[in-house]
């Protein structure tokens, strides 16, 4: 199906993720589309608000039959050329109007959507009517309170946003149950159990630059092994210990760290740049004079 010509609502936001950008943004978007893709087995899997349509190719793989929903027609045109394919298929259609039939959906994802519009009950209220009577919904926000704290706005883009009490209330109305889960993220120390062979035992899932997903296994080998052991096998096999384990300072002082590195890095090639087009303008000046001197 080829997307519609229409014209884009006017309070979409402008806001586009590109996988190949490498910050810490990366990995909030696509373990969100990992995290939520074991629920896509098999299933009829809708992407609202697709974009760039990295996420409907991610969930493709593993449904029956996958469909990318976005208001901006230039976005699922250039989703179409990159990513379709049978099995998936981009449309253009909004979030409070879905161009899908009652009870026809398995799995409905939309990850950071529902701020950028001010009709969130039009828009849930859709989402309940496509899905299934034992379809699931994955919808992800930003916490407001964490998110603007003290009211003030992070992201010119956001036209209505809500902290978790809001936003469990406004799903409760419309679903007869609810999980919320929470993501930020973290660097960390990972403890994981290996094999005999060396890869780690427990499951957890790990991307590639191209978002292929690898269960169990990362590209980092551990630095430092640790043994637990006994005489008695039982024991020792059935010590209380997690198969993986994350741990980060509470205050998130390395990450902060980190972000004020990146920072200064930043300033640093603003300023190198400023100092090459000085020196382009000064070269420039030279030879411009030296022609009027005739040297």
């Amino acid at each position: 199906m080829e997307p519609s010509p229409e014209t884009a609502p006017e309070d979409v936001s402008p806001e586009r993720f590109d996988p190949s950008y490498s910050h810490h943004i990366w990995y909030e978007h696509w373990h969100r589309y990992h995290w939520a893709a074991r629920l896509a087995e098999g299933g009829v899997v809708v992407d609202v608000a697709s974009g760039e349509g990295y996420g409907s190719d991610l969930m493709a793989r593993a449904a029956r039959q996958a469909i990318g929903i976005d208001a901006d027609a230039n976005a699922v045109g250039a989703a179409w050329k990159k990513y379709g394919r049978d099995g998936l298929q981009f449309l253009q259609g909004d979030a409070r109007a879905l161009p899908l039939a009652d009870d026809s959906v398995d799995l409905l994802v939309s990850f950071e959507t529902l701020e950028h519009l001010a009709e969130h009950e039009r828009m849930l209220s859709e989402i309940a009517r496509v899905i299934g009577p034992k379809g699931l919904a994955v919808i992800s926000t930003p916490d407001r309170d964490v998110y603007s704290p003290g009211g003030v706005k992070h992201n010119e883009h956001h036209v209505r946003e809500l902290n978790a009490a809001e936003f469990r209330d406004l799903l409760a109305e419309r679903f007869g149950a609810v999980r919320v889960f929470g993501q930020r993220f973290e660097l960390m120390s990972v403890i994981d159990e290996i094999g005999r062979d060396g890869d780690p035992a427990a499951a957890a899932t790990y991307a590639d630059a191209s978002g292929q997903r690898v269960e169990g296994a990362s590209s980092e080998q551990p630095v430092y092994l640790i043994a637990v052991c006994g005489h008695d096998a039982d024991s020792v096999r059935n010590a209380p210990l997690p198969g993986w384990h994350a741990f980060n300072d509470v205050n998130g002082a390395l990450f902060a760290h980190y972000e004020e590195q990146i920072r200064r890095l930043q300033d640093v090639d603003v300023a190198l740049e400023r100092t090459r087009q000085e020196l382009r303008e000064s070269r420039a000046a030279a030879a411009h004079l030296a022609a009027r001197l005739g040297y």
